[in-house]
């Protein structure tokens, strides 16, 4: 289950730049995760998902396959499940988060959004910082539970720390500053990883 995502949207600029682009970025395969780093908007639409993939290696439609795999045995088990410490990091970094993602637990309280949902067990303050606007509820259903995971796997393939497909799996499970600390969970997702769904 993925650890709090780390808060990037404090930046107004960067926050807009992000919400008006990401559906057109995503529907014209266009690295939307690069929205976030300030690249304009120019340049940015010319850098490809495919390019990124290519670059580290990593095919993201084997790797959401593997992480459904791995974290609900193939969307059979989507019980929620609390992370205390994942309470613990809203509680204490509540004031540093974006402003969607304090609305939510304003609305739903720090265990719920501390908490994974559906076949993809995103954490609820997760989806919020990768842009969901619906509900807790709405992330149990499997195609919006597996954008928001498609939104945070580009994310994490954008950053200094993941030069492979082994960091994104780790950091999908520990988040950015936990990359490496996983290995039994990234032998696992490497195992359906490099299946690719046969």
């Amino acid at each position: 289950m993925n650890k709090l995502f780390e808060s990037i949207y404090s930046d107004d600029g960067v926050e807009q730049m992000f919400e008006a682009n990401w559906k057109q970025a995503v529907g014209t395969g266009l690295v939307a995760a690069s929205l976030l780093t300030g690249m304009p908007q120019q340049a940015a639409a010319k850098q490809s998902v495919s390019i990124t993939q290519e670059e580290k290696g990593i095919n993201i439609e084997n790797l959401l396959h593997a992480f459904k795999q791995v974290e609900s045995s193939g969307g059979r088990d989507t019980r929620t499940r609390y992370e205390a410490g994942i309470e613990k990091q809203l509680r204490r970094d509540y004031a540093k988060l974006h402003t969607r993602t304090k609305k939510a637990i304003d609305t739903y309280g720090y265990k719920a959004m501390a908490t994974s949902y559906g076949p993809y067990q995103m954490i609820g303050a997760t989806a919020y910082d990768m842009g969901h606007t619906g509900t807790l509820e709405d992330l149990k259903t499997e195609s919006i539970c597996k954008e928001m995971a498609r939104k945070y796997i580009i994310w994490l393939m954008n950053r200094a720390k993941t030069t492979n497909v082994k960091d994104v799996i780790s950091g999908y499970n520990a988040g950015i500053g936990g990359i490496g600390s996983n290995p039994a969970y990234i032998n696992k997702v490497l195992k359906h990883y490099t299946d690719g769904g046969s």
